[in-house]
């Protein structure tokens, strides 16, 4: 407590909150306090201390919310204390006074770069007055990424997940800023915070948003498509809370949907690309590679437990696939699970369309039987020899939850590379699956009648994300 040299040993969990801590602080002190570290204000209730660097040891100055003199805490830079305050006087000149380390070379998109001195002790909102002294706008509007990570405004330099050293590239990004998060810089909004809150800090908001960390909004898309999805939610929450040997994965998702339940604020999925080693989160990626190594993993860490088959009785349905001869007529058939259809989006080449194609005819396309001729001909058993054949795929019974990837690309056998398709695909709030599901009327079929997410409220209910 700078002015009162007191100092207070406080016993929280690793992943405690700033509410938890200024609530266990409480039973100390009394009125009510702001807590600062690294020379930054701890402005988000929901944030966790292990996020924001703060370990086993480590000091968090307790200031008292007082009106005029007194310690003062400024949301752009380091915090003053009273002359009184002769140990807590040490340590933020201890920040202030720390030698350059070497340089940095911050990026921008244009290739053009600047180098600014590396203190290690400066913190990443430091680094961006830094830059906007040099003319780069608002520090509120300034995104820094190294290594494929967003570097954190509370943090120093040197506590950053990402390695900085001399040399090392930053590369600057700008975000768009509304007026009412640019409208204060000790708001929770100018700290880089989105939500509604009241004036106790309560949620006004029945949803929140997730934050970007460069360019991760496909992720962001089908995290909250997962969250609202409420047997799968309810399924990682209770492995998460199970006592059993919980992995990375699990937990972060388990943390996240609490965050995206609770928190009056965006929340952040860095945990989320730490667990699964994702990356880089500067640039885009493609979303069913990442669902799919994201389902591969859950499995792999609810091995063994009560939730093992929660992703296979959710997503997993059952397909045939046959090839048929020409000749005999016979039919040789495998059957296989799948866990998502690949529909593809038709290729216009440019030319106008009379309609927008339908999901119905890209799933009609789909199922399309190919004919194998020429010298990709079926070596048939029966015949004894290399005849004309029919191969395709039947879907047999459909998941409780049916994902649909669309194929938006195509191979380009001039260019040899893939080229993205962008025509516009139409789909139905109901979409009857009847037509492409085998023996739809027997009892082990399932539903046919596939409508999205039931708990997804409409887009613009959804905020952010």
């Amino acid at each position: 407590q700078p002015g009162a040299t007191k100092r207070h040993a406080v016993t929280v969990s690793y992943d405690a909150t700033v509410a938890q801590l200024i609530t266990e602080l409480g039973k100390r002190l009394t009125g009510p306090v702001t807590l600062v570290h690294a020379g930054r204000k701890l402005v988000c209730p929901t944030d966790r201390l292990d996020e924001l660097g703060i370990k086993d040891g480590m000091a968090v100055n307790c200031l008292k919310k007082e009106t005029g003199a007194g310690p003062s805490v400024a949301a752009s830079g380091p915090f003053v204390p009273p002359p009184s305050a002769a140990a807590s006087a040490t340590a933020a000149s201890s920040l202030r006074a720390d030698k350059p380390d070497g340089l940095l070379k911050i990026r921008k998109l244009n290739s053009q770069e600047h180098e600014v001195p590396f203190v290690p002790t400066m913190t990443g909102m430091g680094l961006k007055r830094e830059l906007e002294r040099l003319g780069e706008g608002s520090a509120l509007g300034l995104r820094l990424i190294a290594g494929g990570k967003e570097l954190a405004d509370a943090l120093p330099l040197a506590m950053q997940n990402v390695r900085l050293e001399h040399g090392a590239v930053v590369y600057l990004m700008r975000r768009d800023l509304s007026s009412s998060s640019a409208s204060s810089s000790s708001s929770p909004a100018a700290s880089g915070h989105v939500g509604s809150v009241d004036k106790g800090g309560a949620r006004t908001a029945k949803f929140v948003g997730l934050r970007n960390q460069g360019a991760t909004c496909y992720l962001n898309s089908l995290v909250q498509a997962l969250y609202m999805t409420p047997p799968l939610r309810r399924g990682i929450v209770s492995f998460a809370r199970s006592g059993a040997k919980v992995g990375g994965l699990s937990r972060a998702l388990a943390d996240i949907f609490h965050d995206l339940a609770t928190s009056p604020y965006a929340v952040s999925t860095e945990r989320l690309t730490t667990a699964l080693n994702w990356g880089p989160v500067s640039r885009q990626q493609d979303v069913h590679e990442f669902w799919t190594l994201l389902c591969q993993r859950l499995e792999e860490e609810m091995k063994g437990s009560p939730q093992e088959p929660l992703v296979e009785s959710l997503f997993q349905g059952r397909q045939r696939d046959y090839i048929t001869c020409s000749c005999c007529g016979r039919t040789s058939s495998t059957h296989d699970a799948f866990q998502d259809l690949k529909p593809p989006v038709p290729y216009t080449d440019g030319a106008s369309i009379a309609a927008v194609p339908t999901l119905h005819a890209a799933l009609t396309e789909l199922l399309l039987p190919e004919k194998m001729c020429g010298a990709e001909q079926y070596a048939c058993d029966t015949c004894a020899k290399r005849v004309d054949a029919e191969r395709g795929v039947e879907l047999m019974k459909l998941p409780p939850l049916l994902a649909l990837q669309l194929k938006r690309f195509r191979y380009d056998l001039k260019t040899h590379s893939r080229v993205k398709v962008n025509t516009p695909l139409a789909f139905p709030f109901t979409l009857d699956m009847r037509p492409f599901v085998a023996n739809a009327d027997a009892p082990t079929a399932g539903d046919h009648a596939v409508r999205p997410n039931a708990a997804m409220p409409p887009a613009d209910a959804c905020g952010m994300g």
